[in-house]
């Protein structure tokens, strides 16, 4: 495990990118594993927060885990999707005239799931604090309130959907450029052509995982 390259990630996308070989694939695939797993701690105080049976159901309607279960399954779903992409990226970049060295290729595009691993840990300390309010909230109380009143019990809570949303915000930026890095080095693209390939890539993978649910 070459911790200094996984942390060039990071730090330096495209020097890390140009340093990984084939040889990097299982390293790649452990990135995956551990980035899954890091990637259940937001999520986790939706699956452990008390919430009246309505709120509970509405998370499972828009995707969100409500118990251990839905729980588990996020984190399956975060490895098949990352498997996924970086073979969709292989398959696609050799279509395109990229390189057909499949092994480099997935190697490449799985260490991209370090910088959403930064992310997911970004997220967990609003996700936590957010869970913290919903347990405090007065879910009865709070349907009979004024509009003042509701707002006051509502306000930290708020304040921390706020920052989620500006992290979530920033982030698809940050992750659409390292992938954009990515396959400029895995495949030798230019910009707009690896770009194109990103959200191509990003619409088939939504479209494979969508059965899954």
């Amino acid at each position: 495990m070459d911790a200094a390259l996984i942390l060039q990630t990071v730090t330096s996308p495209s020097r890390a990118f140009g340093r990984i070989s084939g040889e990097h694939l299982y390293q790649a695939a452990g990135v995956l594993a551990v980035s899954s797993v890091i990637g259940m701690l937001p999520a986790l105080p939706l699956a452990s927060v008390s919430l009246p049976a309505e709120y509970q159901d509405s998370l499972g309607q828009v995707g969100l885990p409500s118990d251990a279960a839905s729980l588990a399954w996020y984190a399956i779903t975060s490895i098949a999707s990352g498997l996924i992409s970086a073979a969709l990226f292989y398959a696609g970049g050799a279509l395109l005239g990229g390189s057909r060295d499949w092994r480099r290729v997935v190697a490449v595009m799985l260490h991209v799931n370090v910088p959403v691993a930064v992310v997911s840990l970004l997220l967990a300390g609003p996700a936590f604090l957010m869970a913290s309010e919903f347990d405090s909230a007065d879910f009865g109380s709070l349907e009979a309130a004024g509009p003042e009143e509701a707002a006051e019990q509502l306000g930290p809570l708020l304040g921390y959907l706020t920052l989620v949303l500006t992290i979530v915000l920033g982030a698809v930026v940050w992750l659409t450029v390292v992938s954009i890095k990515a396959v400029k080095s895995a495949h030798g693209f230019g910009t707009a052509k690896s770009f194109g390939l990103v959200v191509l890539v990003g619409i088939a993978t939504v479209l494979a995982l969508y059965p899954l649910g």
